[in-house]
């Protein structure tokens, strides 16, 4: 018997700052792998890939930067798939969107508090940083490779434009 697969849809952001550094998360959850990852959420009904963006930009880092181009998408099955119950398995996509950041959010502070509470840490990664690390610590491997065509691509922001919080 042939069971449809839900899609889940997902939208994920790369946040670029001034300097060119990636804003990533990590998990604390002692159950899943100990990897960076883009923030980012899955698409309420009815809402589209960049009013998803949006959303998860303000409700993820309280920043009201302007979202910018799709970057790359993805798209694959759940690598758990319970064979007594096929119908649980399903399809998952995910699209990445630029977001670059004039300044650089201070993780530190007290809006840190909140990606803790979450279960997660957030960190602001440079380039020569990502290629100096094993690949297997990002999730998907190629997050170094994403930021270094941003930064080869897109011209940098100055560091005096104000950001909206």
């Amino acid at each position: 018997m042939s069971h449809l697969l839900e899609t889940r849809r997902w939208v994920r952001l790369a946040i670029v700052n001034a300097k060119g550094e990636l804003l990533l998360f990590r998990s604390q959850n002692e159950q899943q792998p100990k990897r960076w990852y883009a923030p980012g959420g899955l698409l309420i009904p009815e809402e589209d890939y960049p009013g998803a963006a949006r959303r998860v930009l303000e409700e993820t880092t309280h920043l009201a930067c302007p979202l910018g181009p799709l970057l790359r998408e993805r798209e694959g099955l759940d690598e758990e798939i319970d064979s007594e119950e096929p119908e649980t398995a399903g399809r998952w996509c995910e699209r990445y969107f630029l977001v670059r950041c004039p300044k650089t959010m201070d993780i530190e502070d007290d809006s840190n508090k909140a990606f803790q509470a979450a279960g997660a840490t957030c960190r602001w990664w440079p380039m020569t940083e990502m290629f100096e690390e094993s690949s297997d610590i990002f999730e998907p491997t190629w997050l170094p490779e994403l930021l270094a065509s941003v930064l080869t691509s897109e011209p940098p922001l100055p560091s005096d434009l104000p950001a909206s919080v």
